[in-house]
């Protein structure tokens, strides 16, 4: 594509694909997601996050997460007073 970014910060990265930062940077201690350091600043390879993209999994339409099993209920014994 014309005008594809060479490199994107964290922040753009994030905007770009719609991850938060702290699962960008989860697919980047992955290795996932290459990037590059350039003194303080991150620089976050253009081509490696469209990989990342094109490696997901298609889906049909939305997500749906599976159902949470529910906690099994607490039962407390009541502690008897002594006088």
């Amino acid at each position: 594509m014309p005008n594809e970014p060479l490199s994107l910060s964290p922040a753009e990265a994030c905007a770009y694909t719609g991850l938060s930062a702290s699962s960008l940077y989860r697919a980047i201690k992955a290795g996932r997601i290459k990037c590059r350091k350039l003194g303080r600043a991150t620089l976050i390879d253009g081509a490696s996050i469209r990989e990342f993209y094109a490696s997901l999994p298609e889906g049909p339409g939305l997500a749906v997460r599976p159902q949470q099993r529910e906690a099994p209920k607490r039962r407390y014994r009541r502690r008897q007073l002594q006088h």
